[in-house]
């Protein structure tokens, strides 16, 4: 039997646009209304009583869904949307699930989902398990679920932006720290970071390119252990791009172990803006995500409401922290 996410598949619009046409027919747009219609024939779709009497009892819970707590970026985005949450009187759960799938009774405790995800299998199999009118809202690197309200951002976009700005301040060779070859951000940033360098092959050695053993690891490991591996190569570059802040603090701090001091000997960035950086001396650059936690927010609120969704690309700033943070 269909359910209202095959129906939102098939008319191309949201599942909550669907639960809002089968509330009040009146209250979509004309040409949605006749999507929807087309579509529920198409299917012989049936709203089930069941589902739709157990949605009409708000708990004022949101679930958010995320592979991970323990790293800086993580910890920080989950508790800036838990924050978010309470100021418009909802309660944040928090879920793990790197590669697990909750049961489907814990989707019945909340009002809406926020998924922190970039697996796509994962991100379907937990999608499947959710109610079929429950508001969901997702981050991913990329567009993971069609009918799914996503803030996205850019990285390779975000990678060549870091390259030209390092570029800029007077970085000519460089190298890359990843976290492992079958990370997904691996993937996407490595890509876009090589192929800038594509007509300026003396501006970077195959052999600077190092990445991690594992996706999943500590990142601050990594970053700390290829910081030992590029020195004992000799010649350093330039600069070092790292993939996050994490693999950066990392960094930075394995290359002072070996006496290269970072912003003097080489520059270092990151990318996510963790408050750690901001402490950590000697100062590194870094992109702001911080918009990320309000974006998935917002979303979810509409969603609530039955009013429209959409989708963003966020385009995070360079903050060098070598300079003073109002120059950002």
């Amino acid at each position: 039997m269909a359910n209202i996410k095959q129906v939102a598949a098939y008319a191309g619009l949201s599942p909550a646009c669907v639960s809002k046409y089968l509330k009040n027919p009146k209250s979509v747009r004309a040409d949605s209304k006749q999507r929807i219609e087309q579509a529920i024939r198409a299917l012989n779709y049936t709203p089930s009583p069941i589902a739709r009497s157990l949605r009409s009892r708000r708990t004022n819970c949101i679930m958010v869904i995320q592979r991970s707590i323990v790293t800086p970026f993580y910890h920080t985005l989950f508790d800036n949307i838990r924050l978010n949450l309470e100021r418009h009187g909802y309660t944040a759960i928090l879920q793990i699930c790197d590669g697990s799938v909750p049961p489907p009774s814990a989707f019945l405790q909340v009002d809406g989902v926020i998924m922190v995800l970039q697996d796509k299998q994962n991100a379907l199999q937990i999608y499947s398990k959710i109610p079929e009118d429950t508001p969901v809202v997702m981050y991913s690197p990329e567009k993971l679920i069609t009918n799914v309200p996503t803030i996205t951002i850019d990285l390779p976009a975000t990678t060549l932006e870091m390259c030209r700005y390092l570029c800029s301040v007077g970085c000519r060779t460089f190298a890359y720290f990843g976290r492992s070859p079958y990370d997904i951000a691996t993937k996407l940033r490595l890509a876009a970071f090589r192929s800038f360098f594509e007509d300026k092959p003396q501006c970077l050695k195959e052999e600077h390119v190092l990445l991690g053993t594992h996706s999943h690891g500590s990142d601050f490991q990594t970053g700390n252990k290829l910081a030992g591996q590029l020195v004992s190569q000799g010649n350093l570059p330039d600069a070092v791009f790292c993939e996050n802040d994490l693999i950066a603090i990392g960094c930075a701090t394995g290359l002072m172990y070996h006496g290269v001091i970072p912003s003097r000997d080489i520059l270092v960035s990151g990318a996510d803006n963790i408050p750690w950086i901001a402490e950590f001396e000697p100062k590194l650059i870094t992109q702001e995500y911080d918009a990320l936690p309000d974006l998935l927010c917002d979303e979810l609120y509409n969603a609530l409401k039955d009013q429209p969704t959409n989708d963003h690309e966020l385009h995070p700033s360079i903050v060098d922290w070598r300079k003073s943070p109002q120059s950002k």
